[in-house]
């Protein structure tokens, strides 16, 4: 492991390496080819999957982005049937970390990282901080699933920033009012976590009255499931305070961050990420074209996640941000794909088409369930200013726009009754089996 002292300086050094070369879109393209010539080299020479590829180092070391073209579109599902063909024969135990994450599929799945992947997470996370000015030391509540209780953790995380977590895994009405109060003796200014996990916390200070307490956030992050409008705006007015929205997950780490100037961009992490876009049957697609995302981590060589399907679909902008930053950036993302709604006449329609539908509802969080063609279940939890009887008056237009034939089922309900044993709240759930063609 990476002594305290060390970690710190490495934390720093990464970060105000990216602040170097973050409006030099020459340097940026040099630092990404050459970590990408790296991870390739290291998976034809290492990595008992890509062995047997073929693929040469001179290929590579020729031209690393059209050497990755020859390398396969992988999967969840493709690396679990030959788990250990992705890991690599010089894996060093003492210097890698796995986490777990079952996803949107509900598929437990461990990845394997380099010590490097932490150093570059909380780099990342200066990025955010420091681009809307905040410094070194600033406190941080993280929720993340699997903690009981408040735990602060500033010291396992290199000592930059002190960080906090907590869990919400219980009823809100068992969940101990001491954790509530530590919460706001600890004083954060920054709140990270999934959107619909802190508006929970933000249900339990207002059960317990302590509203007030949290009084010094400035910044919420929010990340790890698609941020809807209404949930962005509803924690804006909330906490006060700033909302960012960031693209990542569990096996590729942090793939981009919203622009603090201009929000509607977000920028993709080019010194770690290569990011690329394909088709329904995985063929390239340009920048401008509407496709899933496929990302290949430029650091990870002990479990290479290389061109790894996402299962999230957006859009790569031609442009570049007017903010002066040089990486490329998405201009939407529309998170993991879902099997199509079927109507009542029959016809499909993309579930994302009814999100954007959906975001007219000034609601704290919602959820599409089908549970039978022709049927649609909405799920709505309110926000601080919004009736039911607006929200009905909307369904109706809904209704008309879907079709009489569409059955639509209005429920109201809590927050709780909703997320998932993993925290996070599924936007769409689509239990009937996808029309083939």
């Amino acid at each position: 492991m990476i002594e305290i002292s060390d970690f710190k300086n490495q934390i720093l050094n990464r970060y105000e390496h990216f602040k170097s070369i973050e409006k030099d879109e020459t340097k940026l393209y040099n630092v990404q080819s050459e970590r990408l010539q790296h991870l390739l080299l290291n998976a034809i020479r290492n990595v008992p999957v890509y062995k047997e590829l073929g693929i040469t180092e001179e290929q590579i070391k020729s031209n690393p982005y059209k050497a990755l073209e020859e390398f396969p579109l992988i999967t969840k599902q493709s690396i679990l049937e030959r788990y250990n063909d992705h890991v690599s024969d010089e894996i060093d135990v003492d210097t890698c970390f796995s986490t777990k994450t079952s996803g949107s599929t509900g598929v437990p799945f461990i990845s394997i990282k380099d010590q490097v992947h932490l150093v570059q997470g909380m780099s990342n996370i200066m990025k955010i901080l420091k681009d809307r000015g905040l410094e070194e030391g600033t406190r941080i509540l993280r929720i993340a699933g699997r903690v009981n209780g408040l735990k602060e953790k500033t010291v396992e995380y290199g000592g930059v920033f002190r960080i906090a977590f907590i869990g919400i895994n219980s009823p809100l009405e068992l969940i101990d009012p001491k954790m509530i109060r530590q919460v706001v003796e600890y004083r954060p200014e920054v709140i990270s976590g999934h959107g619909s996990e802190i508006l929970l916390l933000y249900k339990l200070l207002e059960i317990h009255d302590l509203l007030e307490g949290l009084s010094k956030v400035r910044l919420i992050i929010c990340g790890g499931e698609s941020l809807s409008k209404s949930t962005r705006t509803f924690l804006e007015k909330a906490f006060q305070a700033q909302v960012v929205d960031c693209y990542g997950m569990q096996e590729i780490g942090d793939i981009a961050f919203q622009c603090p100037e201009y929000p509607e961009y977000y920028h993709i992490n080019e010194e770690s990420v290569y990011l690329e876009l394909v088709g329904a049957n995985g063929e390239r697609l340009t920048e401008g074209e509407y496709g899933e995302f496929v990302a290949t981590n430029l650091l990870n060589t002990t479990m290479p996640f290389i061109r790894y399907r996402t299962g999230d679909f957006g859009m790569i902008s031609k442009e570049k941000c007017k903010c002066g930053r040089k990486t490329r950036v998405i201009k939407m993302i529309d998170g993991r794909e879902m099997n199509p709604i079927e109507l009542g006449n029959g016809d499909l329609l993309n579930p994302y088409v009814l999100k954007r539908q959906l975001e007219d509802i000034k609601v704290a969080q919602y959820q599409i369930v089908q549970d039978k063609p022709g049927q649609v279940r909405l799920n709505v939890v309110l926000g601080q200013n919004t009736t039911e009887q607006e929200v009905r008056d909307y369904v109706a237009k809904l209704h008309d726009w879907l079709g009489k034939e569409t059955e639509i089922i209005l429920r109201f309900c809590e927050i709780e009754d909703i997320i998932s044993p993993n925290g996070k709240v599924k936007a769409f759930l689509c239990r009937v089996p996808q029309k083939l063609k």
